[in-house]
């Protein structure tokens, strides 16, 4: 990307994500790029004659600080630039930046993420200490943002009757299960009678006693699969599960 006077703040920063914590170290005048809806607003049309009058320095002179800093973190390596980009996705689904916007920075700086980059991220997040309820809350975001590159990975598969094997098998019965019980609930009629809810109600019943063994599940997961993954210091992922399972 070639780098003038009029080239805008918010074209610079989506391209090279990690300048919206490099600029503040220039200037405090700059701290507000931490901001995303300043991002999307002011910084969106200011242009880097204006922000560097703005932080005391010339054009030029602005202009080859980012350069060097753009540089510097060319070398990088690709991975760790990677979960420094995806961490600042992350912290900007927490801020509450429009999802298309943020789709649209993943699809152009982040081409290839796998899950197990995003457990890391999540750790990371964590281990910076953002609380792991928060992770938890932002769970369901995270996927939607990552969803279409995790869609094109291959998924993993563990050996049959290996633990890991075991849940997705119990994972793959129980949206077999909620898909018939809500089969089941959509064929009730509306208003429903009481004929018609006693018709459905042994199957109901059934499913529901089915479904309820869940539990089950969760346990041996908890019991088996965290304590794994925390012995590897791998504990973001398992603390999340385990709030969503309570």
């Amino acid at each position: 990307m070639s780098i003038t006077p009029e080239t805008t703040m918010k074209k610079l920063v989506d391209q090279y994500p990690f300048l919206i914590d490099y600029m503040p170290t220039l200037s405090p005048a700059y701290e507000q790029l931490k901001n995303p809806i300043m991002r999307e607003t002011m910084f969106r049309v200011a242009t880097i004659k204006r922000v560097a009058t703005n932080g005391g320095f010339t054009p030029e002179e602005l202009i080859a600080k980012i350069e060097a800093e753009i540089k510097r973190h060319s070398s990088v390596n690709s991975k760790e630039e990677r979960k420094e980009i995806l961490k600042g996705i992350i912290r900007d689904v927490h801020a509450g930046v429009d999802m298309e916007i943020l789709r649209k920075r993943f699809a152009d700086l982040v081409k290839d993420v796998s899950a197990s980059e995003i457990s890391e991220i999540e750790q990371s997040l964590i281990d910076e200490g953002l609380p792991s309820s928060e992770v938890k809350r932002l769970c369901d975001v995270h996927v939607e943002v990552f969803k279409h590159a995790l869609d094109d990975q291959d998924v993993p598969h563990a050996p049959a009757g290996h633990p890991v094997h075991m849940f997705m098998v119990e994972n793959r019965a129980a949206e077999n299960l909620m898909n018939k019980i809500e089969e089941q609930l959509l064929d009730v009629e509306k208003p429903a009678s009481k004929a018609d809810l006693e018709k459905h109600r042994q199957e109901l019943e059934l499913y529901l006693k089915e479904i309820s063994e869940i539990d089950k599940h969760y346990l041996r997961k908890e019991n088996q699969l965290f304590p794994k993954l925390e012995e590897y210091n791998v504990s973001g992922p398992s603390q999340v599960m385990w709030a969503l399972h309570d």
